[in-house]
């Protein structure tokens, strides 16, 4: 909780918590690289699944974005579409487009 209050109020742009996912070493693979996107920035779902070597598979990386069990601390809010939209969330468009624009980097989504 602490981290996340730090996170809102711009003082925090990393987790350090630790945590363990159940899910399946696809998903684990994407979470860990959307992990890796740091603060501010953003990535297409296309670039992770060539990451992960299958160009083919942006969208089984959007389903396992969108099955994120630690929505903000695993940032799936940063992972965006190729043509620059946002793309979809779990917890509501509205609600990425106000992260993306807390992290401030990537240009105002409203």
């Amino acid at each position: 909780v602490e981290q996340l209050d730090e996170y809102f109020f711009y003082n925090r742009k990393l987790f350090t918590i630790n945590y363990l996912l159940d899910t399946t070493w696809f998903f684990k693979k994407v979470l860990f690289q959307i992990s890796l996107i740091k603060y501010g920035r953003v990535k297409p779902y296309k670039q992770i699944a060539k990451i992960l070597k299958n160009k083919n598979a942006y969208r089984a990386v959007a389903n396992a974005s969108a099955s994120n069990p630690l929505p903000i601390i695993i940032p799936c809010h940063r992972v965006i579409r190729s043509s620059g939209e946002v793309g979809g969330y779990r917890g509501g468009v509205i609600n990425k487009k106000y992260l993306l624009s807390l992290e401030n980097k990537t240009g105002n989504f409203f």
